[in-house]
């Protein structure tokens, strides 16, 4: 099984790297469950596929590795290996969720009063923030799907519904061979007052909007009707999810490795030339 451990161990970063660049993108392997989801069911399961994504790339390896593993009170340097890379996976979840935490602190201000931005005369560099669109909604290119969650299991369990939208705002005056650069993003009925991010779709709805028939400007510009979850919401629950796993590992950590060997040789030896 020592092949199976040497795979685990270079899928282990790797993989982590990957989930990172999904979660941030909208790519990766959980952006293609997204995007096959929407496509083939007009659905979306809120939060499962970047779960599932996590799982795969991070704790199944994580598993094969400590599983595979002979561990033993003998100092070798063999067995700092796993150690490491446990410790580095660790750490990359504990900067992650700090990193969601200064990006949902730094956010726009969602209180200030919107400003006025029309379509037909709109400046092609946009600053983030809470706006008022004016222009053509195009609803026959209009991007749809259902969002559901699900909270808790048996008798507690809470489930909700709601259909999500992607409508591309043009002037009066449009061709459709034309790039769009505004739409608008809502959870219900789209409105034309929201927050304002510049190229804000993930990779799955960009694609799934360009499959329409729409071809987004650059820049574009997104006003989502849900203005918190938007610019602060999804920071704050990849710095709860992250913060969570992070609290787990350290835990792990000192279960795991920490009991074997004394940290200052463990340091003694990896210093060593």
């Amino acid at each position: 099984m020592k092949w199976l451990h040497n795979f685990a161990l270079c899928l282990l970063p790797c993989g982590f790297l990957y989930y990172c660049y999904g979660l941030y993108a909208g790519a990766g392997l959980s952006g293609w469950l997204m995007r096959w989801q929407i496509e083939s069911r007009g659905t979306l399961l809120e939060g499962f596929w970047e779960a599932f994504a996590f799982f795969v790339l991070i704790v199944l390896p994580l598993i094969v590795v400590t599983k595979t593993e002979k561990r033993t009170v003998q100092l070798r340097p063999d067995t700092l290996r796993p150690m490491g890379i446990f410790f580095s996976v660790t750490v990359g979840l504990t900067l992650l969720a700090g990193f969601g935490i200064w990006k949902g602190w730094n956010g726009p201000d969602l209180n200030a009063k919107p400003r006025l931005v029309a379509v037909e005369s709109a400046a092609v560099e946009q600053e983030a923030g809470m706006v008022r669109l004016v222009g053509q909604g195009q609803g026959r290119y209009m991007l749809s799907y259902v969002g559901v969650w699900s909270l808790g299991s048996g008798a507690t369990a809470k489930r909700g519904s709601n259909t999500r939208s992607l409508l591309p705002v043009t002037p009066i005056v449009w061709k459709a061979e034309e790039p769009v650069r505004f739409l608008i993003a809502s959870r219900s009925t789209p409105t034309p007052t929201g927050i304002l991010q510049k190229n804000a779709l993930p990779a799955y709805l960009q694609t799934l909007i360009e499959k329409k028939g729409i071809r987004l400007a650059d820049p574009y510009y997104v006003v989502d009707n849900d203005a918190y979850l938007a610019s602060k919401g999804e920071w704050d629950a990849i710095a709860a999810i992250a913060g969570f796993f992070a609290f787990i590992f350290w835990i792990l950590f000192f279960a795991i490795f920490w009991p074997f060997v004394d940290l200052r040789n463990r340091v003694r030896l990896l210093l060593r030339p």
